[in-house]
């Protein structure tokens, strides 16, 4: 990761059943270079489950979605709760990482993954098991535009 993080603190706030009604993050603009991540964080319940998949859009209000692959890592709760796995691959279809209380999910996005001409992009957590999760998603990316260049990742 570079020396430069810009985070998006609650791209979906924390919420008790956060998977219900299957919901979307911001469409966040991903900075050209670097890396955009999604940090889905789960505290109590852990029995839910949902399919993470991210699109890109030509525009912050959304229009027409493409999905894209990604990279992805999950941490658990435990003894090795702070030596994270190496990354996996997902489709475009995504992935639905197992259901587990106190754990961590880290989604890379890649400059080079992102559709050309569709820079802004969402993650969307599809519920696949009705149990309720208590958790939340914060954004970041690791070579945000630089202070002064009016850029905003939101818009």
């Amino acid at each position: 990761m570079a020396n430069t993080v810009h985070l998006i603190p609650f791209a979906l706030a924390p919420d008790a059943d956060r998977y219900d009604t299957s919901p979307a993050t911001d469409r966040i603009r991903h900075p050209g270079t670097g890396n955009l991540y999604f940090l889905v964080v789960e505290g109590a319940g852990g029995t839910g489950t949902a399919t993470l998949t991210v699109n890109c859009y030509a525009a912050a209000s959304g229009g027409s979605g493409t999905a894209i692959g990604f990279n992805y890592k999950t941490v658990t709760s435990g003894a090795d709760f702070d030596t994270a796995s190496g990354y996996t691959a997902a489709t475009a279809t995504g992935v639905n990482p197992a259901a587990g209380a106190t754990k961590s999910t880290l989604i890379q996005i890649r400059y080079d993954e992102v559709t050309e001409g569709k820079p802004f992009v969402e993650l969307t957590l599809t519920e696949t098991d009705n149990g309720a999760v208590d958790a939340a998603v914060i954004a970041f990316c690791d070579d945000p535009p630089r202070p002064g260049a009016g850029v905003s990742l939101l818009s």
